[in-house]
C-alpha cells in the first residue's frame, strides 16, 4: 500500500484549493478574502497565500482597489495542470 506523504500531498491539496478559489472567483469577481475563507473552511491567511501565488504565477490579476477592485482570472493560463 503506498500512502501520500505531506510533501507528496501539498500540491494536490494546492492544486485543489486553486480550482475551488478558481470557481469562487468566477461567480464573484469581487469576493474579499474573507468570503472566499468562509466559503471553503480555510483560513484566511490560507487564502492570501493562495492568491499571491496564484498572482506570482501569472493565473490571477487584482484591478482596482483592495476595497472596490475585482479579481480577473488570465485565462490562458488557468486551464493548465
Amino acid at each position: 500500500i503506498y500512502t501520500l506523504s505531506l510533501h507528496d500531498a501539498l500540491p494536490i491539496y494546492y492544486r485543489d484549493l486553486d480550482k475551488r478559489l478558481e470557481r469562487l472567483i468566477r461567480a464573484d469577481s469581487g469576493i474579499t478574502q474573507l468570503s472566499m475563507a468562509r466559503q471553503l473552511g480555510v483560513a484566511r491567511s490560507t487564502v492570501a497565500l493562495a492568491l499571491r501565488r496564484l498572482q506570482d504565477d501569472g493565473r490571477l490579476r487584482r484591478i482596482g482597489s483592495r476595497r472596490s477592485g475585482e479579481w480577473l482570472i488570465d485565462e490562458g493560463e488557468s486551464g493548465r495542470g
